[in-house]
C-alpha cells in the first residue's frame, strides 16, 4: 500500500512539473493570425491581433515573446513582462502601461481582454517596447523594427508634480475643476509659447511665475488621493477645459483682458 501511494505521489509531482513549465508558443498566443510578422526582416511567430475601437490590436504576451521577452507572468486582470531594460506592466481596462518609472498613455481605447487574452493597441505596444512598426498595405504583413521607437511620456517625478500642482491650486474644488488644472498644464506642453516638460512648466518664471503655488511653496505640499486621480483621469483624455491654457480665481487678471473664456468650473475661469 505504502509504495502505491508514494508511486502516485511521485506521478503527481511529474505531472505538476511538467504543467508549470514554460508555456509553449501555441499556449501564449491563443488563436494565430495568419499576417506573417518580422522583426528586423527575420520572420517570427504571427501576431495574434484584432480590429478594436477602429485600431489594430495585438496579444501583449505574443507582442512580449516576438519581442525576445523571456520572463512574462500573467495576473489577473494584468500582464507584467520582465525585459533586459525593465518591466512593463499592462492592465485590464487600463488607458496607462507602465514602463519602468514612465507611464504611457493610450489616446484612444484601452488594453482589453479579446480573443481570452489581454490585448493593447500596437502603436502602444510598440513605443512601450521601444520598437517601430511598418504595415505592408498590400498583404496587410507587419514590420517591426527593434530600438527604433520609444519615446517617454511622464516619469513618476511629473505625476507628482502635477499632483502637488492641483493640490495647492485646486485642493478645495470638484473634480472637474481639479482635472481642468492639469489640462492646462498638458495643454502648454502642445503650445509653441511654452516649456515643453512638466516640471520646466510648472516651474517657467520667462514672464513671471506662472503658478501662485511656486511663488508660496505650497507647491511641495503632500497631494491627496484626488489630486492623483485628477492627473490619471486628464492623462487618460479626460478634458473639460478644452484648449485653455490659463485658469485664475478672478476675472481681475491680465489672462481675463487678453484670452477668451472658455469655461468656469466653480471659482475657477479657464482662458484660452
Amino acid at each position: 500500500m505504502f509504495r502505491k501511494i508514494l508511486s502516485a505521489v511521485l506521478l503527481l509531482t511529474v505531472l505538476v512539473s511538467v504543467c508549470t513549465v514554460t508555456a509553449s508558443a501555441a499556449d501564449c498566443f491563443g488563436k494565430e493570425s495568419a499576417v506573417k510578422t518580422y522583426v528586423d526582416s527575420d520572420p517570427v511567430t504571427p501576431l495574434e491581433s484584432t480590429e478594436l475601437y477602429g485600431m489594430t490590436y495585438a496579444s501583449v504576451k505574443s507582442f512580449a515573446v516576438i519581442m525576445g521577452a523571456q520572463n512574462i507572468r500573467c495576473d489577473p486582470g494584468a500582464v507584467t513582462v520582465e525585459t533586459d531594460t525593465g518591466k512593463i506592466v499592462f492592465t485590464e481596462d487600463s488607458r496607462i502601461v507602465k514602463v519602468n518609472d514612465y507611464r504611457y498613455y493610450i489616446a484612444e481605447g484601452r488594453c482589453t481582454f479579446a480573443n481570452n487574452t489581454l490585448m493593447a493597441p500596437l502603436e502602444v505596444l510598440c513605443r512601450a517596447f521601444d520598437a517601430k512598426m511598418v504595415t505592408n498595405e498590400e498583404t496587410g504583413e507587419f514590420y517591426l523594427a527593434t530600438g527604433a521607437g520609444g519615446g517617454s511620456d511622464f516619469t513618476e517625478d511629473d505625476v507628482k508634480l502635477m499632483a502637488q500642482l492641483v493640490q495647492a491650486e485646486a485642493g478645495n474644488q470638484c473634480m472637474d475643476g481639479k482635472v481642468g488644472v492639469v489640462n492646462v498644464v498638458l495643454n502648454r506642453i502642445d503650445s509653441r509659447y511654452f516649456p515643453t516638460q512638466i516640471q520646466d512648466i510648472i516651474f517657467d518664471t520667462q514672464n513671471g511665475v506662472q503658478f501662485d503655488p511656486v511663488y508660496d511653496g505650497s507647491i511641495y505640499n503632500t497631494p491627496g488621493r484626488d489630486a492623483y486621480t485628477a492627473v490619471y483621469e486628464a492623462l487618460e483624455g479626460y478634458n473639460p477645459v478644452g484648449e485653455s491654457l490659463f485658469f485664475a480665481a478672478t476675472t481681475d487678471c491680465w489672462a481675463a483682458y487678453n484670452r477668451p473664456l472658455i469655461t468656469v468650473i466653480e471659482d475657477h475661469y479657464f482662458y484660452g
